[in-house]
């Protein structure tokens, strides 16, 4: 790695940092002033997985194209980054909270994907509010042939703890070419980015490394429309516990 760093006021003002992964693959990372007391942000990536597996952000990633931009509001206290994470072309593997889901919603075919191989997806964009000890996310989403997810919620990073919602998507590239259709795909879908005709409601709370995780499965049956007004099930109510013995 080599570049330039200027701190000043307990900020890095400017950074320029040009470097190489274990796996010698190139990455960047670019923090400028703007205007009216902001910065902007870019980093960029050709091993995803490596580049945020490093910044020990997430470790089950593997390979993919990376790309952050946003902007750090100085104006603001604890300067907030607002930004958006984009992962292109990447694998999923060993990953454990994705398989206890997977497991209780009998998706036993991509189960049997994540953990021979690893599951395939083409995208995944997270857009995020960075602040001291807390990592919020609204409309995040990611889709493979074979599964979609979207999410939306709080990471309390401070304390390890989730409050994380969206939907899983099964059979994703048949289930959301549904909602290509005009005016009729968004009533079956509901107009949410990355969700489908069939899409189950999820929550997780709690521990990162182990939280619970709830789903609602009366949501597969609702059109897309409606799923969010009708989720009995939503987050704080009574679900049914998707603990890894239950069905």
């Amino acid at each position: 790695v080599s570049g330039t760093l200027i701190h000043i006021n307990d900020l890095w003002r400017t950074v320029l940092l040009k470097g190489e992964t274990t796996g010698r693959k190139p990455f960047e990372l670019t923090i400028r002033p703007s205007n009216e007391g902001k910065r902007n942000f870019i980093l960029t990536s050709a091993d995803a997985g490596e580049s945020l597996k490093i910044m020990d952000f997430y470790d089950e990633m593997q390979g993919g194209k990376l790309e952050i931009t946003g902007n750090y509001n100085d104006n603001l206290i604890g300067q907030p980054l607002t930004g958006k994470l984009l992962v292109s072309n990447y694998h999923i593997t060993d990953a454990p909270i994705l398989a206890r889901v997977l497991s209780v919603m009998s998706l036993t075919g991509v189960l049997d994907e994540l953990e021979g191989g690893g599951l395939e997806f083409r995208n995944l964009e997270i857009p995020f509010i960075q602040s001291p000890g807390v990592l919020e996310v609204k409309d995040a989403n990611a889709s493979g042939t074979s599964i979609g997810f979207t999410a939306s919620g709080t990471i309390y990073t401070y304390a390890d703890v989730m409050d994380i919602g969206g939907t899983v998507v099964p059979a994703y590239v048949l289930n959301n070419a549904l909602g290509q259709i005009p005016v009729i795909g968004e009533l079956l879908i509901g107009g949410d980015k990355g969700s489908g005709l069939i899409a189950f409601n999820y929550s997780m709370n709690g521990p990162t490394d182990e939280p619970n995780i709830t789903v609602n499965p009366l949501s597969a049956l609702t059109p897309g429309i409606f799923r969010n007004v009708f989720d009995f099930f939503g987050r704080g109510s009574q679900n049914q516990n998707l603990n890894s013995d239950s069905q």
